[in-house]
């Protein structure tokens, strides 16, 4: 099956922007949560893109066959990145729910899923069987160790993920239950629990074509299993894409408003600032006229908050 649905391509050249635009404006010091947000769009929207059939198997497979002499570089590619998701999808969570995490040990848990995606594939029958965007259809059966182990870290490492997701995020619903921030708990949870159904779908798929062997495809099951696939993977990224619009939807009208007043203002605000330093709120310096520095002062309403009482004061002591 080499369809490819243009809502898919076009939320994940949506995260492959997102990522882009967020390497290109870093903090000066990055939050474990702003690496894990990156990393979440980047690896999702990368792993897909090396799995597209037009662009992996039609142009890139073949070129990286005539330098490594190896089948099905691409496909190791794109679940790698796909296994490397989870841990930053992980993050993500933590973050949101107000729980510590560290960004060390999360980069070393990516560095052992991604050692053991390319061992396991090294050592299995992926890389001598003929290049195919579905490789469970051209890997002999039975298959080998190595070949279980190869799946198991990818389907193991994005199941444990949505596993921890959704008891996270239902865990944090149910104390919170009201508010945008519900809303996007929930649908952090309908994605988890999709991820869940495909890593159990894919599991049920794998097993079912073993037993089945080099006989006949007959079960409804097996004509269907891609398109059930690909049901489950668009909620997954659907999902994925509605709870990410939750945040400027609610909170963009309001900090663009904050924005406004202090791009309109800033300028006052230092002139008082000069003339009135003892009206001056401490530990607050003024955001310079840089639109980029006026839009992160209006992430919270602490910068336009204490514009407005700081030039009533210097008004009120005139």
């Amino acid at each position: 099956m080499t369809w490819e649905p243009s809502s898919l391509s076009f939320l994940c050249g949506g995260l492959l922007t997102i990522g882009i635009w967020r390497l290109l404006h870093i903090p000066s010091r990055p939050s474990v949560a702003w690496w894990a947000y990156t990393q979440t769009f980047l690896f999702a929207a990368l792993a897909k893109l090396a799995r597209t059939p037009n662009l992996a198997d039609r142009w890139a497979e073949p070129a990286l066959y005539k330098l490594t002499h190896v089948h099905n570089v691409m496909t190791l590619v794109g679940m790698t990145l796909g296994a490397l998701v989870a841990v930053p999808a992980v993050l993500v969570m933590l973050d949101l729910t107000g729980r510590r995490s560290s960004l060390r040990l999360a980069a070393a848990i990516q560095a052992v899923i991604a050692a053991a995606m390319i061992i396991s594939f090294a050592a299995s029958a992926i890389p001598q069987s003929p290049a195919s965007s579905y490789i469970t259809a051209t890997v002999p059966m039975p298959w080998d160790a190595a070949t279980w182990s190869y799946w198991a870290v990818f389907l193991g490492s994005i199941g444990a993920a949505g596993l921890v997701n959704l008891i996270l995020a239902v865990q944090a619903f149910i104390v919170v239950r009201r508010g945008s921030f519900a809303v996007a708990l929930l649908g952090w949870a309908i994605t988890a629990g999709a991820a869940c159904l495909y890593i159990a779908n894919k599991i049920v798929n794998l097993a079912v074509q073993q037993v089945q062997g080099d006989q006949p495809d007959e079960s409804w099951y097996l004509h269907n299993v891609s398109t059930i696939s690909l049901t489950l993977l668009l909620l997954v990224v659907g999902s994925f894409g509605i709870t990410l619009s939750i945040y400027p939807l609610h909170r963009l009208p309001t900090r663009w408003r904050r924005y406004r007043l202090l791009r309109k203002r800033t300028d006052e605000w230092k002139a008082a600032r000069s003339a009135r330093p003892d009206a001056v709120l401490p530990n607050l310096p003024v955001p310079d006229g840089r639109r980029r520095h006026l839009w992160s002062a209006a992430r919270n309403p602490i910068a336009a908050y204490s514009l407005q009482v700081e030039l009533a004061d210097t008004n009120n002591a005139c």
